[in-house]
């Protein structure tokens, strides 16, 4: 499962992830948004999530977060290295991807947008 989450409170916050993926909110398509997929390699699973990233909208982070199963456990930044794919078709934002081992049977995860 994988969920989108601006730190941002209020009538804004749905906004300030846009901005942060690049993206315009009126007019948001689901292959826009972060897509999860589940992968093996080598005998390896790897969940890995590629999302936007808006080239101009550098007073903002984006983290991914998860969690191992759900409600108990806190939400946890999780370790790895983001990869830049290429750049989108419109140039307003990079695709980014982030994988994790998939070590446990279920796996939850937060793109998690946060204004320095």
């Amino acid at each position: 499962m994988a969920q989108v989450k601006s730190s941002q409170e209020g009538k804004n916050k749905d906004h300030l992830l846009a901005y942060a993926l690049g993206l315009n909110p009126f007019i948001t398509e689901p292959q826009d948004l972060p897509s999860p997929t589940l992968r093996e390699t080598g005998g390896v699973k790897t969940v890995a999530s590629t999302y936007r990233r808006s080239t101009t909208a550098t007073e903002v982070d984006v983290l991914m977060v998860g969690m191992a199963t759900l409600p108990e456990d806190p939400w946890e930044t999780r370790s790895g290295i983001p990869l830049r794919l290429s750049d989108t078709a419109d140039g307003q934002a990079g695709l980014w991807q982030m994988a994790f081992l998939a070590d446990v049977p279920a796996r939850f995860f937060q793109l998690r947008v946060v204004q320095q």
